[in-house]
């Protein structure tokens, strides 16, 4: 199998397949370490997957909210902010849909959702300053365009959304576990990625990065009782007090966690992207980046051979690479084609643009890519 798929699911590493399966077998424990004991086990695992996150970005655990998707990450934020009527968000026109619907919510109040009018994929930075003026105090984009494969230049927007008092809200998801990104350097607020694709976990769990001045503004929907910090003496010995009430007063978790949901977590999901980061940040970011612009700038010169002109071109800092066949083939035909043949890649299209969609991974081969060119060069001729 020639698996191409990243920018839409990746199948899990074989060590994360081996950590949850263990980990379903720990739950027969409870017999011998007693329900609660396993239970606040599983919050200490939240705060070992917190520090995977904080390691893969380069930033403080304080940093890190753990969320379920990406669309949850965003709608935190979208959902915690106090914008007013009249005020307005930016997006661009090609991104993916989840972006701008997080932000609906805010237009029922009367907030503007503005759109940044992309060219053949790109959203450059002439479209996002059009779109903006002294009312903005958003820019949402994503880091990666999930139809064409292009890249945005988060310093750039974030030097436009500075002038105007704004702040940039980032889904991260196309490149997050396959290029080296480190929100606190690019002037971004908040940053947030599923795990499902280039880091190859299971759905269910992802991160919200956000900077200290965003969260020290943002408004939690609510608040559950693990976003509380631990009382004096340890959760064990608060659950044992007979003096203790329902309504007495407790102090928040003044970081990331008190972002999250706060009820019981989503363990099974924290012990997996744990350790499906950490086979990242083991193998190398750095190597991993390397490795999968050589191959997707390999995929772009060869379908330049061919006749057929990628959205992105040689050099570009993406590991997403679309390109259109037609007239010759039928692009949604060729992936149900090239899928019996046992490459897999997508269909995606909008903003006037798409096609074919493949990804590069520092787990895929030259042989990947010479697989999916020897179908291109067939549906040419």
């Amino acid at each position: 199998m020639h698996y191409l798929d990243h920018a839409c699911y990746s199948p899990p590493a074989a060590e994360t397949e081996r950590a949850v399966s263990a980990a379903v077998g720990t739950l027969a424990a409870v017999g011998s370490a007693g329900a609660t004991r396993l239970a606040l086990d599983w919050l200490e695992q939240r705060d070992r997957t917190r520090g995977a996150v904080a390691d893969l970005l380069s930033s403080g655990t304080d940093d890190i909210t753990l969320v379920e998707s990406t669309t949850h990450g965003l709608g935190v934020v979208a959902g915690g902010l106090r914008l007013s009527a009249g005020e307005n968000v930016v997006v661009g026109d090609c991104d993916f849909v989840g972006v701008p619907t997080v932000w609906r919510a805010q237009v029922r109040s009367g907030v503007e959702l503005r759109a940044a009018r992309s060219k053949a994929g790109q959203l450059t930075l002439d479209a996002v300053r059009a779109a903006v003026d002294s009312r903005t105090r958003v820019i949402s984009v994503s880091a990666v365009q999930e139809v064409s494969g292009w890249p945005v230049d988060l310093d750039g927007v974030a030097e436009i959304a500075s002038s105007v008092g704004a702040v940039v809200v980032v889904d991260g998801i196309q490149e997050a576990g396959v290029l080296d990104r480190r929100p606190a350097e690019h002037g971004v607020a908040a940053y947030a990625s599923g795990g499902h694709k280039w880091l190859r976990h299971p759905y269910g769990l992802g991160f919200l990065w956000t900077s200290p001045d965003l969260r020290a503004s943002l408004r939690p929907p609510f608040q559950g009782y693990f976003a509380l910090a631990q009382p004096a003496g340890g959760w064990v010995r608060h659950l044992t007090d007979p003096m203790t009430y329902s309504l007495d007063d407790h102090a928040l978790r003044h970081e990331g966690s008190a972002l999250e949901v706060g009820g019981t977590p989503n363990w099974l999901g924290a012990v997996g992207l744990e350790t499906a980061i950490r086979s990242v940040v083991d193998a190398g970011l750095a190597v991993i980046e390397s490795r999968a612009l050589g191959l997707a700038d390999e995929l772009r010169s060869g379908l330049l051979a061919l006749g057929v002109e990628p959205y992105t071109p040689v050099g570009t800092r993406s590991t997403v690479v679309t390109f259109s066949l037609q007239p010759h083939a039928d692009d949604l035909s060729f992936v149900d084609i090239a899928r019996r043949d046992g490459v897999h890649v997508s269909a995606r299209r909008g903003a006037n643009i798409g096609g074919v969609r493949a990804g590069c991974h520092g787990h895929n081969t030259e042989d990947d890519i010479a697989a999916l060119l020897a179908l291109v060069a067939h549906a040419r001729r």
